[in-house]
């Protein structure tokens, strides 16, 4: 089974040896803003210790607020079984982990979220068609984040202290905490990315401008030089 997300309609869907599972939609995400081609709801995935944590990430533009959210369900029913249509959202479970990323272009939102082998959340952030952004490596855009999910959910609708979801080997070490949440920074708009199961590794596939488009490997630490490099080429 597969959970599958739709950008403009805001559901998410369970799919099911090919065929849509018994609730549909399992939930829309509400409040989101799907003006413009790239906002919407963009990115989906399960927690690494699932189904003991039953938890599920998404990522989208939140209508009204300029910003980009990050936030997670909880799932019930079968959980174990990969080919059971039972499964379940938790009514009133959304729970918000990030509401402060930045949203004032409808374009470069990036909008992957993985779960790493780490058992790390990983979120890939575009510049919000704000290029020099994308070089401070405390600004939540052209970033990579990297959040432990070990403390979350918590009570309320969140979100919770930033200090809480920071893992201790994150690369930058800083007293701000969007500095210690990013992973790699540098980037334009990494809208899919994926982690290898044995390595940890990033691939990160970044939109590139005029001339080149950008696949980078990601071990942690790395500013891939936007905007002052596209590919090889110095701007």
């Amino acid at each position: 089974r597969a959970l599958v997300i739709e950008q403009k309609t805001a559901q998410i869907r369970l799919v099911v040896d090919g065929s849509i599972g018994t609730i549909d939609p399992l939930i829309t995400v509400p409040d989101v803003n799907i003006s413009g081609n790239e906002r919407g709801l963009l990115g989906i995935d399960v927690d690494a210790d699932w189904p003991v944590r039953p938890y599920i990430y998404v990522y989208y533009s939140h209508s009204g607020t300029n910003t980009n959210y990050l936030s997670m369900y909880e799932a019930t029913g079968d959980l174990s079984d990969p080919m059971s249509s039972d499964l379940v959202i938790v009514p009133g479970s959304l729970y918000h982990l990030l509401t402060d990323i930045p949203d004032n272009a409808s374009n470069h939102n990036g909008g992957t979220v993985r779960v790493g082998p780490d058992k790390m959340v990983y979120l890939s952030i575009g510049d919000d068609a704000n290029e020099c952004s994308a070089q401070e490596v405390n600004d939540l855009r052209g970033v990579i984040l990297r959040l432990d999910p070990a403390l979350m959910p918590g009570p309320g609708s969140g979100p919770p202290a930033k200090a809480d979801i920071i893992p201790v080997d994150n690369p930058f070490f800083s007293v701000d905490p969007n500095t210690r949440l990013t992973w790699c920074y540098g980037l334009r708009n990494p809208f899919r990315f994926s982690v290898d199961p044995v390595t940890g590794d990033l691939f990160i596939a970044d939109v590139g401008l005029y001339d080149y488009e950008e696949m980078n490997q990601s071990t942690g630490g790395e500013n891939f030089g936007w905007p002052f490099r596209e590919g090889p080429m110095i701007r």
